[in-house]
């Protein structure tokens, strides 16, 4: 009698166990703490300054002689980079090569975006304009600017992330770095420092 009902009770469970619907969980990404936004001025002894975040940090581009007042704005907690060029505009033809050289670094990533926004950005007070590139999609680079006052001037900067790209995952990151950048470009103001490098 007592391993009648065992065995039923065994076979109801096996059963019941049976008839349960298994929903996998959905593909999840970890939660993203971010540091609350304060800022500081970047001035060196370079021909421009700007704001940044408090949570990055700038360093030089060791890229040699013709990397002068080239720097790295870099996000360690993103494990991202900032990298800015400066490029006088000395001869003529400068200006259009420039660019064309700007545009050139934004088409290299036409293979794998999903689309390519242009905004254009202006700073009237401090003579400063340029287009803001976003880069939709798995893409090295999500986020490229140009900024020149057409004469003397012309900076270019690109967002890089030191990993595999995500759209998905880097998503609410590039979001939040993205806010850093137009701040850099609303307080970006030329300083009017010579620069003896280029003479």
């Amino acid at each position: 009698m007592v391993k009648t009902v065992f065995i039923t009770i065994m076979a109801a469970l096996l059963l019941q166990a049976c008839s349960t619907n298994y929903v996998p969980k959905p593909r999840a990404y970890y939660r993203i703490q971010f540091p609350e936004k304060e800022y500081q001025t970047y001035d060196a002894d370079c021909p421009y300054a700007f704001e940044y975040p408090t949570y990055a940090e700038i360093k030089p581009d060791m890229l040699g002689d013709e990397a002068f007042c080239w720097v790295n704005v870099e996000y360690k907690p993103f494990n991202a980079s900032l990298h800015l060029s400066y490029k006088p505009i000395v001869e003529e033809g400068d200006f259009q090569h420039l660019i064309t050289d700007a545009y050139t670094f934004v088409e290299k990533h036409n293979i794998k975006a999903e689309r390519i926004t242009e905004e254009r950005v202006e700073n009237q007070l401090f003579d400063a304009s340029g287009l803001l590139f976003r880069i939709g999609g798995n893409t090295a680079s999500n986020l490229q600017f140009f900024l020149t006052d057409s004469t003397q001037h012309f900076v270019r900067a690109s967002l890089y992330f030191n990993c595999e790209p995500n759209k998905d995952s880097l998503a609410p990151v590039i979001k939040f770095i993205g806010e850093d950048i137009e701040r850099m470009i609303s307080t970006f103001h030329w300083t009017g420092k010579e620069l003896e490098h280029y003479r």
